[in-house]
């Protein structure tokens, strides 16, 4: 969208108890504008072609106060997509003679992102169990794919914690802006930014030192 105020050099993230919304500058005055709300609350063929998807982006970005008067409808320099739902998730990533990686095995939040590493991280793990193996030419049997999925657990059982505890708290807004506001204060931001992006271990945030003061 063309003609947003108020943009600085960074995206912005805005949560409600409904969903949440990002504005990220491409230049200028122009931003991407996404809105990510529950499926319960989108309406039959919202997602559809057409004026439907518009008609539901504007009235859900209507939800977001500290955004709707800075975006106008007649400014859109790209029609609105609709895509999802997204939030998928699989307990078995192995069988006999297959594998998930990457979006087919776990959905990241885009709030917290990462999901590109991951799966790039994931890619690395399957052609760590797999190289051999077809090499030599043994079945991909369960038991020859497992050390895989026990790889990718090991790998992302501490961000999967991170995404689901920050999800939760996305759902009481009110919690979520003070637990926001300690961790700014308190300089723990960029830890937490660290886990979501993959480069710091979640253990640096899943331990009661950290948590206490998000919390208290």
């Amino acid at each position: 969208m063309a003609g947003v105020t108020g943009l600085g050099q960074t995206a912005e993230m805005h949560v409600t108890g409904a969903g949440y919304l990002g504005l990220n500058p491409l230049g200028g005055d122009v931003a991407n504008v996404a809105v990510v709300v529950p499926k319960s609350g989108m309406a039959p063929g919202s997602a559809g072609s057409g004026a439907g998807p518009a008609r539901a982006f504007f009235r859900e970005l209507a939800r977001f106060p500290a955004v709707r008067d800075r975006v106008s409808p007649e400014a859109i320099v790209r029609p609105v997509m609709a895509s999802g739902p997204f939030a998928a998730r699989t307990t078995p990533v192995i069988a006999d003679g297959a594998l998930l990686t990457g979006d087919a095995a776990d959905f990241f939040d885009p709030f917290t992102g990462d999901g590109l590493g991951t799966a790039f991280r994931g890619a690395e793990l399957v052609e760590q169990t797999v190289l051999e193996p077809l090499r030599s030419g043994r079945p991909m049997g369960r038991s020859v794919l497992r050390p895989y999925a026990n790889a990718r657990r090991r790998a992302f059982f501490g961000k999967w914690v991170v995404e689901r505890l920050i999800g939760y708290a996305m759902l009481r807004p009110a919690f979520f802006d003070r637990a926001v506001a300690r961790l700014e204060r308190r300089g723990l931001s960029h830890t937490l930014i660290g886990v979501t992006g993959g480069f710091v271990p979640a253990r640096a945030v899943l331990n009661p030192a950290f948590l206490s003061q998000v919390v208290f």
